[in-house]
């Protein structure tokens, strides 16, 4: 069941920060047309990936035409995990 949080509330979050230009909400698998369309000239991922573990088509694309790619931490407090985990911690509720 995710994400918990929905992607217009994400993707304000994101926006809201002063350094960026835009957000872009897409429903593809792979960001590659956009990167294709756009070439933005620092693409970001989340900190969960790496170059390693990124997809390879969409950083072959950016490192390509001299785009770089920079991983972002996490914040705690719109972490689904964190979440997830916030609900399983609380106590059953109480039966009357």
């Amino acid at each position: 069941y995710r994400p918990v949080m929905p992607e217009t509330a994400r993707a304000a979050f994101i926006a809201a920060i002063e350094f960026v230009d835009y957000v872009i909400i897409f429903h593809e698998p792979r960001v590659t047309k956009v990167i294709s369309a756009l070439r933005p000239g620092v693409f970001v991922k989340g900190s969960d990936r790496t170059l390693s573990t990124m997809n390879q088509e969409e950083k072959e694309l950016i490192l390509g035409y001299g785009g770089k790619i920079r991983f972002a931490d996490s914040y705690r407090e719109f972490s689904s995990t964190a979440l997830i985990r916030q609900i399983q911690a609380l106590p059953p509720p109480k039966v009357q």
